[in-house]
C-alpha cells in the first residue's frame, strides 16, 4: 500500500474494503502548497478525502479569504462543498498549506458506499458534522472578537497543524488570512509577545503558550 495513505487508514472505523474501493475508484490529484482546489468559482461533482497533507478553509468575505479551519490526514480528511451541504451563501474555499495528495470520488458513489460500509457513513457524517460546526462557530467567533485573539488563535492553530512551535509566517500571509491591514497585524504581534504568548525572530514566529 502507498505510504502516503496510511494516515488515512489510521481510522479504525474504516473497513479494509472501503481502503481499497478509495484505491480503486478514486482519481488521486497531487498538489503543491498554495493550490485552491475548491472555492466559489471552483465547484466539483466528487467528495475529496485527504490522504497526505494540509489543507486551509476560509470564508470569502468582500472577495478576500478569511481563515476558518484546517483540514489534514490525520483527523478532518473529507474535503465537501460546504456551501451546498449548508444551503446557504456561506462562501468556502478549501488551499494547500503543504504539498498534499488528494482522492476524487463522485459523490453518487459515496451514497452506495454507505450501505456497502456502515462504519464508513458514521465517520464521514461526523467529519462533515464537525467540519460545519466548524464554519458557523467561527462565523460567531469572527464577530465576536479582537484581532489579536484571532490572530493567536490562527497562530496556535497553525503550530499544532505543522507539528512545530516554530514556523515561517509573513505578516502580509497573516494580514490576507485575517482580512485585515500589516499595520494591525503588527501591532496585535506586539501584544502578544507582550503577554508572552509568542517571540518573533525575523520571519519566525514560537509560540510560547497554547492558552
Amino acid at each position: 500500500m502507498d505510504h502516503s495513505i496510511t494516515a488515512l487508514f489510521d481510522h479504525t472505523a474504516i473497513e479494509q474494503e472501503f481502503k481499497y474501493s478509495l484505491l480503486k475508484n478514486g482519481k488521486k490529484q497531487i498538489l503543491t502548497p498554495n493550490k485552491t482546489i475548491l472555492s466559489p468559482s471552483i465547484s466539483s461533482p466528487n467528495i475529496g478525502f485527504i490522504t497526505k497533507g494540509i489543507l486551509k478553509v476560509t470564508l470569502e468575505v468582500s472577495e478576500k479569504p478569511v481563515f476558518l479551519f484546517y483540514l489534514n490526514a490525520k483527523n478532518n480528511f473529507i474535503i465537501n462543498d460546504i456551501n451546498i451541504t449548508l444551503n446557504t451563501p456561506v462562501l468556502t474555499s478549501y488551499t494547500t498549506v503543504t504539498d498534499a495528495e488528494v482522492y476524487w470520488v463522485p459523490k453518487q458513489l459515496i451514497d452506495k458506499w454507505y450501505v456497502i460500509y456502515p462504519e464508513f457513513k458514521n465517520v464521514y457524517f461526523y467529519t462533515m458534522k464537525h467540519n460545519i460546526n466548524s464554519v458557523l462557530a467561527n462565523l460567531v467567533f469572527l464577530n465576536s472578537i479582537r484581532l489579536k485573539d484571532r490572530l493567536f488563535n490562527f497562530l496556535r492553530e497553525s503550530s499544532l497543524q505543522l507539528e512545530a512551535e516554530t514556523f515561517k509566517v509573513f505578516n502580509y500571509t497573516l494580514a490576507n488570512d485575517l482580512n485585515t491591514s500589516v499595520q494591525s497585524i503588527s501591532r496585535a504581534m506586539s501584544l502578544l509577545e507582550k503577554e508572552s504568548k509568542i517571540k518573533r525572530n525575523n520571519k519566525n514566529i514560537t509560540i510560547c503558550s497554547y492558552f
